[in-house]
């Protein structure tokens, strides 16, 4: 098709067609023995068989967020933002947010691997170095909040929740 090469695989009534980008014969029929390989497992096993390098992280990141984990909303923009941050800018010099972006990436590593994308995975160190953080409430604080509780129902309902570690969900 207008001096390029195709590779058309069907199996079982599912037909998949790919370009070889080339209007060589000759590279054309090397490439296509790899190529026909990798669809086919694509369309048996559901995934592609290619092997990445830490050059693809990018094309791994778009695989991994593009695939249904059956995440929350939040979650989602956690590894968004973490990736994002991760590509532009290398990892991060805060202590806590870099082991964060460190679980985002050792996740996709684990995942890559899991999927058959890389033979193993390199995780990488710091995943749990972060600072953990401790805030309460002083007495005046919480006596502001809870003065603004308009019924003693709701109040105590606030104070349960304060004092039992209860945290904000989305």
């Amino acid at each position: 098709k207008r001096n390029t090469y195709y590779l058309c695989v069907k199996y079982k009534g599912k037909r998949v067609r790919r370009s070889l980008g080339t209007s060589d014969n000759a590279i054309a029929r090397r490439l296509s023995k790899d190529l026909e390989h990798e669809i086919l497992a694509g369309i048996i096993l559901g995934k592609s068989i290619k092997k990445y390098t830490s050059d693809d992280i990018p094309e791994l990141i778009k695989l991994f967020m593009d695939y249904e984990h059956n995440w929350r909303p939040r979650t989602r923009e956690v590894y968004e933002t973490c990736f994002k941050h991760f590509l532009h800018k290398g990892l991060p010099k805060t202590q806590t947010y870099k082991a964060m972006v460190i679980r985002c990436l050792n996740r996709l590593q684990n995942w890559s691997f899991q999927e058959g994308f890389i033979d193993r995975p390199r995780l990488i160190p710091g995943g749990n170095n972060y600072v953990q953080r401790s805030r309460v409430f002083n007495k005046v604080e919480l006596d502001q909040i809870l003065s603004n509780c308009r019924s003693a129902y709701y109040q105590s309902f606030v104070q349960f929740a304060y004092y039992t570690g209860a945290r904000q969900g989305r």
